[in-house]
């Protein structure tokens, strides 16, 4: 009689055998490939030459002078007492501002190379 590790073990392998068949074999090229994709070096290095290109497309833009736009407008409701006759008055205050800004360094220590 099979004692009831081996019986265990023989049941496990019996399991285990159609997965280990139903394996994909790789051929060398889709191994390089997988390679590729999953390379930690190889994606920071692509990280690395995109921020490269940014900071020289950023560089190139710092040239140039800003120009900054603004409007902001509102109302105030309120209630005041008129001193003379001692009523309320309700009061509507309209606001508004327009604001325009533009600027541009005229030396900055040679600190811009593109």
């Amino acid at each position: 009689m099979m004692s009831l590790r081996k019986l265990f073990s023989l049941a496990l392998l019996l399991l285990l055998l159609p997965a280990a068949r139903a394996q994909k074999i790789w051929t060398l090229e889709e191994c390089i490939d997988r390679a590729l994709q999953n390379s930690v070096g190889i994606q920071q290095a692509d990280l690395a030459v995109e921020r490269a290109v940014l900071g020289k497309k950023q560089a190139v833009q710092s040239v140039f002078p800003s120009l900054n736009a603004g409007v902001n407008a509102g109302v105030q409701f309120g209630r005041t007492i008129d001193p003379t006759t001692n009523t309320f008055n309700t009061q509507n205050i309209y606001y508004n501002s327009f604001s325009l800004q533009t600027g541009m360094p005229l030396f900055s220590g040679g600190s811009r190379h593109f």
